[in-house]
């Protein structure tokens, strides 16, 4: 087999470069999706007592699920006690309540429980205290739906930020959006200073910079096409969110080995 591909890369050069790189362009946009499979969830073990508990709580009760969000309200008046400060709490108050008016509307929201409605939390009084809160159910029932309704729902906060108003989403599906996110960036900071770094070193070892390109173009490929991958098998599997910063840590870490061997 590997004189077989031996033979095509030395016969065919030119048909081999043109084939690795249509696979990039086709890869390129799957790669780029691989952050919305990963997921920060441990999960549970398949069918153990665990996983047989969560779907009885889902099924039993509706609002007992990872499809709630928190949503945090505090004003900058928050620690004063003067009377201004009052006023600034009150309007705060009054425009944290016209959003859950605007909330409860929306399709995405199956229920919103505030201090007013009753909420099991131990909410504190905005008016009062600067601080508040709100549980949201959202209506979605695949991490999809949920995602998108998070994200609409935080599109929305910028509007009801005014007169000194803060508002936070926070819950399992923000968090693990977060840790994504941040994960991500972590992934291009390893890349856009690892890359430099290993060009560096390479083109000492080389002495050539065309020769020292080459391992590094052969670890970009293999990270765009394994990133390409691992969305593929998130269709099916669930994988971890560090897994993009082990692809392009392994990516780099091979390509670079490789060529030095």
């Amino acid at each position: 087999m590997l004189r077989l591909f031996a033979r095509l890369s030395t016969h065919y050069p030119r048909r081999v470069l043109a084939f690795w790189g249509v696979l990039l362009l086709v890869a390129l946009p799957f790669a780029g999706r691989a952050g919305a499979v990963l997921t920060t969830e441990s999960g549970v073990a398949p069918n153990s007592e665990a996983q047989g508990v969560r779907r009885a709580l889902l099924r039993e009760f509706s609002g007992n699920n990872n499809y709630q969000l928190l949503l945090v309200a505090t004003t900058e008046a928050e620690a004063d006690t003067n009377t201004d400060a009052g006023a600034r709490r009150a309007a705060g108050a009054a425009q944290f309540a016209r959003l859950l008016r605007e909330l409860r509307t929306l399709d995405a929201v199956e229920t919103v429980v505030d201090r007013e409605s009753g909420s099991p939390l131990p909410l504190p009084d905005l008016a009062e205290t600067g601080r508040g809160g709100a549980l949201l159910t959202l209506t979605g029932r695949t991490k999809a739906d949920v995602q998108r309704s998070t994200a609409y729902i935080q599109g929305l906060l910028p509007e009801f930020e005014t007169g000194g108003l803060e508002l936070y989403v926070t819950g399992s599906i923000p968090v693990d959006q977060e840790v994504n996110a941040l994960s991500a960036q972590d992934a291009r900071r390893a890349e856009l200073y690892g890359l430099p770094l290993s060009l560096v070193v390479l083109s000492v070892a080389f002495g050539a910079l065309v020769a020292a390109s080459l391992p590094l173009l052969v670890a970009a490929l293999s990270i765009v096409l394994s990133l390409a991958v691992l969305y593929g098998l998130g269709q099916l599997f669930v994988f971890a969110s560090f897994a993009q910063i082990v692809i392009s840590m392994l990516g780099l870490a091979t390509g670079i080995d490789y060529a030095l061997l």
